[in-house]
């Protein structure tokens, strides 16, 4: 073979393999990360461990791949760092999916996170809007109520001062081991008046402080339990047929006998004409 016939099918290749590199379609662009509303993160916050909730329509779960979750220190960081990669919700109900994962309270405080949703095709991506957990979300521990028997309820009080979070209060019947929830709406109050009590039984309560904001939710560890016996809730009868007789010395009072085993007795009270207020006479309670 001639080195003019190599040459002509030298030159004769180039343009197919030009012409084939010219087929070739260029990668597709990667669509741009937005923000979307149809990807929630929220966060519930316990005195152990922080709980990252990412909540996903349904309609948008079917197409999804992978969900991560990306964590930046604003102050140090300038990009986000991924720290989980879940592939399976955790939770499945009729109009959403949901994520969820678990890090250390301790670990989580003065960061920003964001979700990420990626799609099975790995071409469309979804993202949360940020989320911040401050350091006025660690829990707190809230103080011991002190509890008292009025008339046929328990009354519980509690301090507050400036900046204290809501309350949540607790109640069991002891012995039992189960705690029920009396508030389902947080109290900013210092006092509550359970009329639910029974007569004979024993009741512990507890608080819980938390704190409910748009995405976060924090509820700190529980108080000290007080505990308060129902013994006797039901007043006493007022005294029937009071009648009063006077002497020369003085001013006698009577009244009809009342059959109730618990009663110690009456205090009897004066009030003067033209006044409103009543002095107490006796300084222990006079037998029936």
């Amino acid at each position: 073979m001639t080195v003019g016939a190599v040459n002509a099918r030298v030159w004769l290749l180039l343009p197919l393999f030009a012409l084939s590199c010219g087929l070739r379609r260029p990668p597709a662009p990667m669509r741009p990360i937005v923000p979307s509303s149809a990807v929630v993160l929220r966060a519930r916050i316990g005195a152990g461990d922080v709980e990252l909730i990412v909540q996903v329509p349904r309609g948008l779960a079917g197409q999804v791949d992978e969900v991560r979750i990306m964590r930046r220190d604003p102050a140090r960081e300038p990009l986000s760092v991924v720290i989980a990669r879940l592939t399976t919700p955790t939770e499945i109900a009729s109009d959403t999916r949901v994520w969820r994962f678990r890090l250390p309270t301790a670990q989580a405080r003065g960061y920003h996170y964001r979700a990420v949703v990626i799609a099975r095709d790995r071409m469309r991506y979804r993202l949360s809007d940020p989320l911040a957990i401050e350091t006025r979300h660690l829990p707190r521990v809230a103080p011991r109520p002190s509890a008292s028997l009025v008339a046929r309820a328990v009354v519980l009080r509690w301090v507050v001062t400036p900046g204290t979070p809501g309350v949540l209060v607790y109640r069991r019947e002891l012995p039992r081991p189960a705690w029920s929830l009396l508030t389902p709406v947080a109290l900013s109050g210092a006092e509550l008046v359970d009329q639910t009590v029974q007569e004979g039984k024993t009741y512990g309560y507890r608080l819980r402080y938390v704190i409910v904001e748009p995405r976060v939710d924090v509820i700190g560890d529980p108080s000290a339990v007080v505990r308060i016996a129902i013994d006797d809730v039901e007043p006493p009868y007022p005294p029937l047929g009071l009648k009063s007789a006077r002497d020369d010395r003085c001013l006698w009072l009577s009244w009809e006998a009342v059959r109730d085993h618990n009663l110690l007795g009456y205090h009897v009270y004066l009030r003067k004409s033209g006044s409103s207020t009543w002095q107490r006479l006796t300084k222990n309670p006079v037998p029936e």
